[in-house]
């Protein structure tokens, strides 16, 4: 953020300076930060003051973030002769123009003919990321999961590799309950980033809602084995071996392991009372 605020800062000092408010923008798509009222505020200057080096692929990059900031703090008649310029240069049934019409009935909160208009893009390219994201959220946000659901799949089977979109399959699947196939997403996770540890941790969160406790445990160690300061996954495994035999040697060992872990969290992380309340939970737990 320092390269940001340097810039920002900048900008404010000699706003008319076309050269600064262009590296602004620049690294404000590239890291895609949200500055509606920055780049509405500079971004007219900036298109009526063009940079002689500033092709026509940077310039119309320009308007459209003009255009999306001006949606996005609610002054959508000030995007109105960007969006003319736009629709006259790419034409109005561009992938362009059609995504910026949905995000301007996304603005308005007609969600309804946004969720048409992005359908209408998905349809002709279904790889569609950028409108795939905006139609995922919508269909969420509106409580019509298994539309969602039926788009991601179909994403997924152009994209096997993409695991943005599991990960958004197997939150949407645990919303509605379906924990087999949840799990399936978090396995296809673990293959795709092996070094995260959210993901044995959500996986075995499943296995314990199924009663797999076996699986619980499993993936529970992996995932504390990830992140060897991960509270979450060892109350997790403390509570799963809870429900497993204590006869088990594999077992005993374990759950010394992970109390000793959690009463020294607490020891140095939280009150006294609160570490003196989680020893006797703890001691107390399996009798």
């Amino acid at each position: 953020f320092e390269m940001l605020n340097n810039l920002i800062l900048d900008v404010e000092g000699d706003p008319k300076n076309a050269g600064k408010i262009r590296q602004l923008f620049k690294l404000i798509r590239e890291y895609k930060y949200r500055k509606p009222l920055l780049i509405a505020t500079y971004g007219p200057y900036l298109l009526e003051h063009l940079p002689s080096d500033m092709d026509a692929i940077e310039k119309y990059d320009v308007m459209e973030q003009l255009i999306i900031a001006f949606f996005d703090i609610h002054e959508q008649g000030k995007a109105k002769k960007y969006m003319d310029e736009i629709e006259n240069k790419f034409g109005s049934d561009s992938k362009r123009v059609q995504y910026l019409v949905g995000l301007y009935f996304e603005s308005k909160e007609d969600l309804k003919s946004a969720v048409k208009v992005y359908q209408k893009i998905l349809d002709k390219d279904p790889t569609n990321m950028v409108v795939q994201a905006r139609y995922i959220q919508i269909t969420r946000s509106c409580g019509k999961l298994y539309k969602a659901i039926e788009q991601l799949n179909k994403f997924i089977k152009l994209h096997p590799d993409h695991a943005d979109a599991f990960a958004e399959l197997a939150e949407i699947y645990l919303e509605i309950g379906a924990y087999s196939k949840a799990a399936f997403c978090y396995e296809e996770l673990i293959l795709h980033e092996p070094q995260n540890w959210i993901h044995p941790l959500k996986l075995a969160q499943i296995h314990f809602t199924l009663k797999d406790y076996e699986l619980a445990k499993l993936y529970y160690c992996k995932s504390w084995n990830l992140n060897e300061h991960n509270l979450r996954a060892a109350l997790g495994l403390y509570k799963t071996l809870t429900h497993c035999s204590h006869k088990n040697n594999e077992n005993s060992r374990l759950l010394k392991a992970t109390k000793k872990f959690i009463i020294s969290h607490y020891e140095k992380n939280s009150t006294p009372v609160l570490s003196a309340c989680i020893q006797r939970i703890l001691s107390t737990s399996l009798n």
